[in-house]
């Protein structure tokens, strides 16, 4: 697998991966892409119970927006 990191920009489609804060902090470009749904990753979030500690992950699936 190869990870390529570059500089932000706007989705359009694809697969986002967020890096949160313990908290579900969103910072930056992850702020933005939250801002852009509508707060769903927040939402998400708060309903799995997710809170952004170590090794934990959630999966969000968006078929709306392409992502």
């Amino acid at each position: 697998m190869k990870i390529k990191f570059s500089k932000p920009v706007q989705l359009k489609s694809g697969v986002a991966i967020v890096f949160a804060s313990e908290g579900v902090k969103l910072e930056g470009p992850a702020a933005a892409l939250e801002q852009a749904l509508g707060g769903k990753i927040s939402r998400s979030a708060k309903a799995a119970r997710f809170e952004a500690k170590r090794d934990q992950i959630l999966d969000i699936l968006e078929p709306g927006n392409g992502l």
